[in-house]
């Protein structure tokens, strides 16, 4: 761990600019030096790079390093990240041996950590989910990160409506701002789970739209058997997807979402490392 020191904010901010910049190789050089003095924060964005490289030795590699000390990054959704890239490690052909090793390596790690009570629950219930996962051999269920969450209960259709309606008795402040009001007004549709209307929303007003409603409105499009114009609608918002910790620096969802993992070809994935996205996009 003392070799980490070594390894300074800066040096991970200018590896993380290269990256989102879509200046691959120079990040992979940087993030290779720092994961070889024990950085964890590091080895997360390298798991992204090398997952859409299709490098899946080094994935679980980096993975399992972050995944035993998740407090390198802020963001949990990036422990979560590397849960689902281990998962998908195992389907690329790493021997799912590995895979649980790296689990049982990460539970061992939390119950010597100083993490909460509540952060070591969440923590460890979702790297034994992902034990279990690999002693499954990647066999379902395949919900990794919310194992045996709630069923989305009934939807009222009259309360869509009313809210798609008189949308701006319910929410004054978007009138004169149709960007806002036609993202407001996707949300719904997403919440209310109305595939047409999102896709009828998304097309109406596609400059109001970003990254997070294009992964939406391509999950209907896989679905309906549309996968060339799925790509599409994400490709051409690839710039606009953005990190919610330092450690991001690849749109994840591409790969670990069930529906649109299929669409991204070895040309597609060297495509977005290409693409110049977040802050740099």
């Amino acid at each position: 761990m003392a070799a980490a020191k070594r390894v300074t904010q800066k040096a991970l901010r200018d590896a993380g600019e290269a990256a989102l910049a879509g200046r691959t190789e120079e990040a992979l050089e940087a993030f290779g030096w720092m994961v070889e003095q024990g950085s964890a924060a590091a080895a997360a964005s390298l798991a992204e790079l090398s997952a859409f490289r299709g490098d899946w030795p080094q994935v679980v590699r980096c993975a399992r390093m972050l995944i035993a000390e998740p407090t390198a990054v802020y963001a949990g959704n990036v422990f979560e990240d590397m849960v689902q890239l281990l998962a998908l490690a195992g389907h690329e052909g790493e021997p799912w041996e590995s895979v649980g090793a790296a689990a049982a390596h990460g539970l061992d790690a939390l119950e010597a950590s100083d993490t909460c009570e509540h952060g070591r629950h969440h923590l460890g219930t979702i790297l034994e989910a992902l034990a279990g996962y690999a002693e499954r051999r990647g066999e379902g269920p395949h919900e990794l990160v919310r194992p045996g969450g709630p069923p989305q209960g009934p939807i009222d259709l009259d309360e869509y409506r009313d809210g798609v309606d008189d949308v701006l008795v319910h929410r004054p402040n978007l009138k004169g701002k149709p960007d806002q009001l036609a993202r407001h007004l996707f949300a719904l549709a997403v919440v209310y789970r109305q595939p047409d209307d999102m896709v009828a929303r998304f097309f109406d007003a596609p400059e109001a739209m970003d990254f997070d409603q294009a992964v939406e409105v391509a999950r209907v499009l896989v679905d309906r058997g549309e996968a060339p114009r799925a790509w599409a609608v994400l490709a051409e918002r690839i710039p606009s997807w953005w990190p919610v910790d330092d450690a991001q620096v690849a749109p994840m969802v591409l790969l670990t979402d069930r529906s649109l993992r299929p669409l991204v070809t070895p040309e597609r994935a060297a495509q977005v490392l290409a693409t110049a996205r977040g802050h740099a996009g």
